[in-house]
């Protein structure tokens, strides 16, 4: 049973079902109180300024005015981290990373005919990595380098991962990348069945191509390519993309790790690699192989990350990468 001051939530669903299950599986985790309940965008604004709660789950489509819209109106005026709980399903998926985009911190597969321990446990761990004081993505372009930028010039490949927080953060780093004839992988966590979601809104907000990531291909200068739910992605020293599927012992899936290490074994000293904001220590240890065959490191500034996890555990077990900038990998 947690300790301290519970968190306060507002849950937002136009299913008085879907609401029970919700606060029932919080309540039964422990160190949540729900303070309101709102089954429609316009209420859910009104009881949200109403009592100001640590963090808020969001439906996505409601009456009245749905979950992508209120996100915009909420985030516009009150900085109240906000985790989407959406159907996987192909109706919701798009309007789910829209959500990403206009301010969520990130998403969560609705419930549909129960809500399991672990299920309850990972929503809470959600929101209490989304209700941790943070700063805005935007931040990160104005944040001064902590160490040395990357000035590799000769980069043949650069992975990227990314969890909470990093789907707007993804958009501003790679439209300012000008490292155009490199090709870059991405493993951006996403809840299972919203990863296609999630690269057809990526490619159309920079304006480039961003396909999930296919067996055999074999990469080219300027591809970005996004790992598909549940396989690990990886890149061969011939240059071409391996799909693998997750061990039984392995939790993480699509791994950071395993891509940054395959990065590591194929390009050597022409590797380079990135963690952003997110919640655990995925990266870490891939970032690390990076920095011992000589390659380029780089790490989000965690002031600035949506949640700090990731970048500073990275920036712990590789001091020597470079910290903070979009300028660091878009030299």
């Amino acid at each position: 049973m947690p300790t301290g001051k519970p968190l306060r939530i507002v849950i937002v669903d136009d299913s008085s079902f879907v609401r029970q299950l919700l606060r029932r599986g919080l309540e039964a985790v422990g160190g949540f109180e729900i303070v309101a309940e709102a089954s429609d965008g316009i209420a859910a604004e009104a009881v949200i300024t109403q009592h100001r709660p640590d963090a808020v789950t969001m439906d996505v489509l409601m009456p009245m005015r749905g979950g992508l819209e209120t996100i915009r109106a909420i985030v516009a005026v009150q900085r109240i981290p906000i985790v989407v709980v959406a159907d996987p399903g192909a109706g919701q998926r798009a309007l789910a990373v829209e959500a990403l985009a206009a301010g969520a911190v990130d998403v969560f597969a609705k419930p549909k005919n129960g809500f399991t321990e672990e299920a309850a446990r990972e929503l809470a761990i959600l929101l209490r990595a989304a209700a941790r004081p943070r700063a805005t993505p935007s931040a990160l372009a104005a944040a001064p380098p902590r160490s040395t930028r990357i000035t590799h010039r000769n980069v043949a490949c650069i992975g990227i991962v990314a969890s909470t927080g990093g789907p707007r953060t993804l958009a501003a780093l790679l439209e300012a990348v000008k490292m155009r004839n490199v090709p870059i992988a991405i493993v951006q966590h996403t809840t299972s069945g919203f990863g296609p979601a999630f690269a057809d809104w990526l490619g159309r907000t920079i304006g480039r191509p961003t396909p999930m990531a296919v067996d055999g291909y074999a990469l080219r200068p300027g591809d970005i390519l996004v790992a598909p739910d549940d396989y690990h992605l990886e890149i061969t020293n011939a240059g071409t993309v391996a799909l693998l599927p997750p061990t039984a012992k392995e939790r993480m899936c699509p791994s950071g790790d395993r891509l940054l290490r395959s990065i590591a074994e194929s390009y050597g000293t022409r590797s380079a690699g990135l963690v952003l904001t997110g919640l655990g220590a995925d990266g870490a240890d891939g970032l690390r192989c990076i920095a011992e065959v000589g390659g380029a490191t780089a790490v989000q500034a965690p002031e600035t990350a949506i949640v700090a996890g990731m970048p500073n555990a990275a920036a712990s077990r590789v001091p020597n990468a470079a910290v903070g900038t979009v300028a660091d990998l878009s030299t």
